[in-house]
């Protein structure tokens, strides 16, 4: 028998709320027990840190280079309305491999209780029910009772809440500067605000596999709780999500169980670096559909049963063709590579530096002003490893076709390409 699936998809909640004994780990009861009967995700990432761009590789399995979606549509400056003509998306191949499919959540325009999944329990039909609720986005307004679960003196902002960020790009401070009319109370107050919306967020989901369970339907469903994309929660005194390139805007939680799945390492952790990519090819082998289209996500299935999977770079993007901030974000083991369009590059050694500090290609000068780029000067001990970073994000830009209009990308990393042979399909 196929398995029915529910996606719960929250907005803007970072993969710390769900890291065991991180600063900011929120209560999730039901999130956690679902991961005790489950597999979670621990280094899971947006390959964007916006919601569009986000959800639209969510949904079709690739990257914002090759789908098109760079911004929020529905902002003034969005140069693109939508994906590519012809991009595929893979709920398509699940309706066509007889699959019943549901929404609801953000951009749901109704207000009154769906009852959808318990309807199913008497169809003879396997179904996807995708539940997107709108938290913990800002305004960061959960209800008092979730709030109450959190002690103000309890609350402690990230060490990289006093990053002056002198060896940053001039345009970070510039951002941050929006925040500093918060005093620090405020912003602690801001993180128990934000986590008890996790908190929130978790007995909403619980609530869904309570449906699950009473329409008889439990021992048939598999759940998968994640984020489009996390955010600041205070990290460098900045808040929400986008440009700054700082891994708790890309970093979600992403959580796999239920009892279809019969994980071999039920209750562990996978430590692999995965993408929101990784879906579609997950769901799609889970439920017995065809992979109809070529995607540049992988299956996580392997994981699910117990098996190892590979490590792998990973490109992040954002703002690309529309905006001034245009970046490239290398993930490479513990490494961390920011190729931007408008000042210093900036690398980070995430094993030692998970706070992201220390910029290991700022020159140690004072910063300059926001329009006046700073050449990026390479520590002659880290050569070696800056070029075989620039050269991997290489291989990544041309195997996705990036095709940014002002040609920087390919560009900046010239000296690198050439002589790499680009992949075919990262």
């Amino acid at each position: 028998m196929r398995p029915n699936v529910v996606i719960f998809m929250t907005d803007q909640q970072r993969g710390a709320t769900l890291d065991p004994g991180h600063r900011l780990r929120a209560l999730t009861p039901n999130v956690d027990a679902m991961a005790a009967d489950g597999v979670r995700f621990s280094r899971a990432y947006a390959p964007s840190p916006r919601c569009c761009p986000a959800r639209t590789s969510f949904m079709t399995g690739r990257h914002p280079i090759e789908h098109g979606v760079w911004n929020n549509v529905n902002v003034a400056n969005a140069l693109s309305r939508g994906p590519r003509p012809g991009t595929p998306f893979w709920s398509r191949d699940l309706a066509s491999a007889g699959y019943a499919l549901g929404f609801a959540g953000k951009w749901h325009v109704s207000n009154t209780e769906n009852p959808w999944i318990r309807a199913r329990a008497d169809q003879d039909q396997p179904w996807v029910s995708y539940i997107g609720p709108l938290g913990p986005h800002d305004p960061y307004q959960p209800p008092q009772e979730f709030l109450d679960q959190y002690d103000p003196d309890a609350i402690h902002l990230e060490d990289s809440f006093a990053d002056p960020m002198t060896d940053k790009p001039a345009l970070y401070r510039r951002i941050r500067d929006r925040f500093d009319q918060l005093t620090e109370p405020e912003h602690r107050e801001a993180l128990r605000h934000y986590l008890a919306f996790c908190s929130y967020e978790d007995a909403l989901f619980g609530e869904v596999v309570a449906a699950v369970a009473e329409s008889g339907q439990l021992d048939d469903t598999i759940f998968i709780y994640l984020s489009d994309h996390g955010d600041y929660a205070g990290d460098h005194g900045l808040w929400c999500k986008g440009l700054p390139a700082f891994t708790s805007a890309y970093h979600v939680p992403l959580v796999i169980g239920g009892r279809p799945i019969q994980a071999a390492n039920r209750g562990g952790v996978v430590d692999a670096a995965v993408s929101l990519m990784d879906i579609g090819p997950t769901l799609l082998e889970l439920c017995g559909a065809e992979l109809a289209h070529p995607m540049s996500g992988r299956s996580l299935v392997p994981a699910l049963t117990g098996e190892p999977i590979a490590e792998r770079d990973l490109l992040l993007a954002t703002e690309g063709n529309e905006t001034y901030g245009n970046q490239r974000i290398l993930l490479a083991g513990d490494w961390k590579l920011v190729v931007n369009m408008f000042d210093r590059d900036e690398l980070y050694h995430l094993a030692t530096d998970p706070g992201e500090m220390k910029n290991l290609l700022h020159r140690g000068d004072e910063p300059r002003a926001v329009g006046v780029p700073e050449e990026t000067r390479v520590p002659e001990e880290l050569r070696a490893v800056v070029e075989d970073l620039y050269a991997r994000l290489w291989r990544l830009a041309v195997g996705y076709g990036d095709d940014l209009t002002n040609g920087y990308i390919l560009t900046a990393l010239g000296q690198y390409g050439p002589g790499v042979a680009a992949s075919p399909r990262p």
